[in-house]
């Protein structure tokens, strides 16, 4: 107590009923051992009490080995204290085929190609080759005294071949005009 001439004066105040804990798991229980808890008053008192061990092994699953139609696959069990046992996985009772696929070309049919892990294999699903979009242009005209060529070219892959053309049919002559003979030249058509 203060007055306002500076005079003072103290008195006890009574101590509080109990203490108010807060409880923390300060080590978790297994099967193998207690486990811990903490319980903290605010005025900094604690203490701890033991936890009951688990009653028994709690296990994760994870496949170790997948099965084939050939071989027994395998799960193995593994506890958080390091206990471990495996369970047999039953075989297939079929292939598993995996497949790829080879697409056509212009000069190639496409297929599928099915594999099963043990190695059996087969092909089927044929599908037939890229028809080529030929587009042509004329590389050598034909006269009456050569052939011509004909060049063809596939617009999807650049594959071309040619083809001749024949030649143009033999002159074909008119009569355009006609100069007579004279005394001293000679005539002509």
């Amino acid at each position: 107590y203060t007055c306002a001439c500076g005079d003072t004066y103290t008195e006890p105040v009574a101590k509080l009923e109990g203490h108010t804990y807060t409880s923390e798991v300060t080590k978790e229980a297994t099967h193998l051992t207690e486990g811990e808890t903490t319980y903290t008053c605010a005025c900094g008192d604690t203490y701890t009490e033991p936890v009951a061990k688990l009653e028994g092994h709690t296990y994760t699953s994870e496949v170790t080995k997948e099965a084939t139609h050939l071989a027994e696959g395998e799960t193995t069990y593994t506890c958080a204290c390091g206990d471990t046992y495996t369970e047999a996985i039953a075989k297939l009772t079929a292939h598993t085929y995996e497949e790829v696929v080879t697409a056509p070309t212009f000069t190639t049919q496409g297929y599928t190609t099915y594999t099963c892990a043990c190695g059996d294999s087969y092909i089927s699903d044929y599908v037939g080759k890229i028809a080529h979009n030929y587009s042509s242009s004329i590389t050598t005209p034909a006269t009456h005294l050569t052939e011509g060529i004909k060049t063809y070219t596939c617009s999807g892959c650049g594959n071309g071949y040619t083809e001749k053309i024949a030649k143009t049919p033999q002159h074909t002559y008119t009569t355009s005009k006609v100069t007579k003979p004279t005394c001293t030249d000679k005539g002509y058509t």
